[in-house]
C-alpha cells in the first residue's frame, strides 16, 4: 500500500524501494513541504506536472543511459521507452501501452508492456508476466524525474530561468544528502534490471535537473543528470546518469 499513501499524502506518484525510502526515513532529515506559491518558479515546475497529468492522454518518450567505471563493475547500459498514456486524470481507467529496448554490454533486448484493469503485463519474446499493480505506481514508470521534482519542490537550488521560444526552461540543483537520496532513487528506477545496480546505496553532491514547460505551463520534457558513487557490498563504483522524458499530448 506504500505507493497508494505516498500518493495521497505527498503528492506524488513514485515506486518505493525499500532498502532507499524506509532505511533514509531514519537516516535522512526530512522536511515537510508545503506546496509552492503557483506563480514562483518552483510553482511553476510543480504544477506543470500537474497540468501533464490532467490531460485525458499523452505520449512519454524516455532515454535514460548509466557509465559504471568500477574495476570489475563496469560498463554502458543504455534503455529507451515509448509509452502511450490513456486515463492519467482518471486513475480508475489508467491504460498504458509501452515498448522498451534496453542495451547491456553489447546485448540488446526488447519488451513491450501493457496495463489495464490492474494488471500490468510485459512480453520480453521469452516469457510473458503478469502483476498486479496500483496505477501509481505504472505512471511513476514514465513520471518518475517528476515525481521527485514536486516532492522536493522546497529544496530546489541555483533555479536559472530561460525562455526558450514560446517554452521556458527551468534548470536548478539539489544537493547533499537531499540529493543522495534521490541519486539512489533514479538508479534504483534506470537500472535496467542489472542485478549489480539492484538494492545499492550511493553519495553525490549535486542532481542537476531541467524542466521545459509551454506557454500554457504544461510539462514538455524534464531530465536528471549526476556523476557519484554506489555502493553494493564490498565494492564502490563510480557512476554518470542521465535520463530524459518528453512528452507530447495525444488526441
Amino acid at each position: 500500500v506504500a505507493p497508494e499513501i505516498i500518493a495521497e499524502k505527498r503528492h506524488i506518484f513514485k515506486g518505493v524501494s525499500p532498502n532507499v525510502d524506509f532505511y533514509s526515513g531514519f537516516v535522512y532529515p526530512q522536511e515537510v513541504s508545503e506546496t509552492p506559491d503557483p506563480d514562483s518558479p518552483e510553482g511553476k515546475v510543480y504544477f506543470s506536472f500537474e497540468k501533464l497529468l490532467s490531460q485525458s492522454s499523452f505520449r512519454a518518450k524516455t532515454d535514460a543511459s548509466i557509465n559504471l567505471r568500477g574495476k570489475l563493475i563496469k560498463g554502458k547500459r543504455h534503455m529507451s521507452a515509448n509509452a502511450l498514456i490513456t486515463g492519467a486524470n482518471d486513475r480508475d481507467h489508467l491504460n498504458l501501452d509501452m515498448t522498451t529496448k534496453t542495451t547491456t554490454r553489447g546485448k540488446t533486448e526488447k519488451s513491450h508492456s501493457t496495463y489495464k484493469d490492474g494488471w500490468y503485463i510485459t512480453n520480453n519474446g521469452k516469457e510473458k508476466t503478469r502483476t498486479e499493480r496500483s496505477p501509481e505506481e505504472v505512471l511513476s514508470m514514465v513520471t518518475f524525474i517528476s515525481d521527485i521534482m514536486q516532492d522536493a519542490s522546497s529544496q530546489l537550488e541555483d533555479m536559472k530561468v530561460t525562455p526558450k521560444g514560446s517554452d521556458t526552461l527551468y534548470e536548478f540543483t539539489l544537493s547533499g544528502e537531499t540529493a543522495s537520496y534521490y541519486f539512489c532513487q533514479i538508479i534504483e528506477q534506470a537500472s535496467m534490471s542489472t542485478e549489480e545496480l539492484k538494492n545499492v546505496t550511493g553519495t553525490v553532491d549535486s542532481l542537476k535537473m531541467t524542466c521545459r514547460i509551454n506557454k500554457k505551463g504544461v510539462l514538455k520534457k524534464q531530465s536528471a543528470s549526476v556523476s557519484g558513487k554506489v555502493s553494493k557490498s564490498i565494492f564502490t563504483i563510480p557512476v554518470t546518469l542521465t535520463e530524459t522524458t518528453s512528452f507530447s499530448l495525444y488526441k
